[in-house]
């Protein structure tokens, strides 16, 4: 199970997805990916991410879908989804 949704940043992820109606708005796609683990792995890997249009983002990762699904639910609640506040959520650089 995916899901992607875009949210506004005023922080620059070089480059930001923008979207010009009916105003300009600059944001960056959060998405929780689910299950990431190769079939094989005996332990369940769930990644939340933060990615602007090229090549920066941060990512989120553990074992447990709750924590990875509420942490997903936090970042798509924010109006202005900033490095840092991802960075003291736990996430880490891409």
């Amino acid at each position: 199970m995916r899901f992607l949704v875009f949210k506004e940043t005023s922080d620059n992820w070089y480059g930001n997805y923008i979207v010009t109606s009916p105003y300009v708005k600059e944001l960056v796609e959060v998405e929780f990916h689910g299950n990431i683990a190769l079939p094989k792995e005996p332990v369940p890997f769930y990644r939340v991410s933060v990615w602007g249009n090229d090549d920066i983002g941060m990512e989120f990762d553990c074992d447990n879908e709750e924590l990875a699904m509420s942490v997903f639910m936090e970042v798509i609640g924010w109006d202005d989804v900033k490095k840092k506040k991802l960075s003291d959520l736990g996430f880490k650089s891409a």
